[in-house]
C-alpha cells in the first residue's frame, strides 16, 4: 500500500459498493469443430465500483460508441484482453461484461480498475 493509504476503501465507504460474478479466464482449448474455446474457473462474487462511462468520452478514449462501457474499481486482480488469451467476465444486473483493459494497481495500493463493455445479457 502506498503510505498505508487505501484510497479505495476510503471511496466505496463513501459511494458504497455493488455485488458482481466474476468468471476468471484459465486458458483456452480447442473444441471438437477446432474452434477455440476460453475456460474459465468457478464463478466467484466479488464487491466494489462499477461506473458508467460517460459517452462525451467515448471518442477521447478511442471507444467504439455502438457499445456501452463502464470502469470497475475493486480488490481482484482482473484481466483483460491480452493477445492469445481471452478476458475474464463480470456480471451484474443481469447483464455481462466483458474486461477490456485493466489499471493494475494491486501490488502498490491494494486495488484496481478496469475497464469493461457490456456484452449483452447473462446467458
Amino acid at each position: 500500500m502506498i503510505a498505508d493509504l487505501n484510497i479505495l476503501g476510503l471511496a466505496l465507504g463513501v459511494i458504497g459498493t455493488q455485488e458482481l460474478v466474476w468468471h476468471q479466464a484459465n486458458g483456452r482449448r480447442q473444441n471438437d469443430q477446432g474452434q477455440w474455446i476460453t475456460l474459465y474457473e468457478p464463478p466467484k462474487p466479488v464487491s466494489g465500483s462499477l461506473q458508467a462511462v460517460d459517452r462525451t468520452r467515448y471518442q477521447a478514449l478511442g471507444l467504439d460508441l455502438a457499445r456501452r462501457y463502464c470502469l470497475f474499481y475493486g480488490t481482484v486482480p482482473l484481466k483483460g484482453t491480452e493477445r492469445g488469451e481471452s478476458p475474464d467476465l463480470l456480471d451484474f444486473a443481469g447483464r455481462r461484461h466483458e474486461v477490456v483493459n485493466d489499471l493494475d494497481w494491486i501490488a502498490q495500493a491494494g486495488w484496481q480498475g478496469v475497464l469493461v463493455v457490456d456484452t449483452g445479457p447473462v446467458p
